[in-house]
């Protein structure tokens, strides 16, 4: 690297994403200087968030990337009813861009500093199904094909192993590994090519999952453990087609809560397993958490749930709704 240059082999400058300079070079380089680091699918997430942002910028006439920027952007997610989890999406990708534009002399100073991230809400990211919705969750995939048998592994391995989606896209055949009646799925963390942590398999889904491996007949040990239908059939099912899938059969159930996700059935894992006497060490284990704090959320929902304040308050009088049904069925 010749001196007064960076990595890109760029002149330094005050600041080289001026008015009227494209930010795909610079992009182009970011994702170089870390695809060692990043999976194939974290790259692509971080490509698409800069390439959006450079759209905008582009709708606007390239101004200077500068905060204020960065702020008519975030205001713009904002008044697009963007949800706070995409707007932190974007802006957390902004942060990494540009604190390695910085690094590199690209940049005189990180925009995206003094941004404040959008706050999101404990009770959204923790919404669960009870164990009705999951009945009828389940009731509505009936396995007649290798499709069917895929889908709800899908959903059984979300909801009873509190596996991600993104891990569920990153899992290979060699992952899956018997142990005893049961056995364990190697995951694939968040930026890592090699599986670097566990679900348990249950023995309830062994028989399944041995079954759908063996329908897929010989394919290579990194071969993706979960296949695509369309557009492609046997490419590895992506994390919106996994998404759509749970999503479908929630709909097919008729649970439409505003606040139900796919992400809900990990949830729904958490609240079963604390809801039925698991300590808060195992569920953490269970959820991969770096911090109990985060366990100890779920918790606190179970309990407030539960044993909230309001359950010791005596009732007085109940509301005798009788003469209401009665005058209701006279009409």
């Amino acid at each position: 690297m010749a001196q007064g240059e960076n990595s890109l082999g760029v002149l330094l400058d005050a600041n080289q994403v001026k008015e009227g300079v494209e930010l795909k070079p610079y992009v182009t380089g970011f994702l170089l200087a870390h695809e060692m680091d990043w999976a194939e699918a974290t790259a692509e997430t971080y490509r698409h968030a800069l390439t959006q942002f450079e759209t905008y910028r582009a709708d606007r006439g390239r101004p200077a990337l500068n905060e204020l920027l960065v702020k008519q952007y975030v205001r713009n997610l904002y008044l697009n009813r963007r949800s706070a989890a995409y707007i932190q999406r974007q802006l957390s990708v902004l942060r990494s861009f540009s604190a390695w534009a910085v690094e590199e002399g690209i940049l005189p100073a990180d925009p995206t500093r003094k941004i404040p991230m959008p706050k999101l809400s404990a009770e959204y990211r923790r919404e669960a199904l009870d164990e009705e919705e999951i009945d009828r969750l389940l009731n509505q995939i009936q396995i007649t094909s290798f499709m069917d048998l895929r889908d709800y592994l899908l959903v059984s391995l979300i909801w009873r192993a509190a596996t991600r989606l993104i891990e569920l896209h990153r899992a290979n055949i060699e992952d899956y590994v018997k142990k005893g009646d049961g056995g364990l799925l190697y995951l694939h963390g968040k930026g890592r090519e090699e599986a670097d942590s566990f679900v348990v398999i249950v023995p309830e889904l062994v028989p399944a999952l041995d079954r759908y491996i063996e329908m897929r007949g010989i394919v290579a040990p990194k071969a993706p453990l979960f296949i695509s239908e369309r557009p492609k059939k046997g490419a590895r099912l992506s994390v919106r087609g996994i998404r759509g899938i749970v999503t479908y059969y929630l709909k097919k159930a008729g649970i439409k809560r505003k606040r139900l996700t796919a992400y809900s059935l990990r949830h729904t894992a958490a609240t079963e397993a604390l809801k039925n006497g698991a300590d808060l060490k195992a569920v953490r284990d269970m959820m991969r958490h770096r911090s109990m704090n985060t366990t100890l959320k779920y918790d606190h929902m179970v309990r407030r749930i539960e044993k909230g304040a309001e359950t010791f308050i005596k009732t007085r009088k109940q509301a005798d709704l009788s003469q209401m049904d009665a005058r209701k069925e006279s009409k």
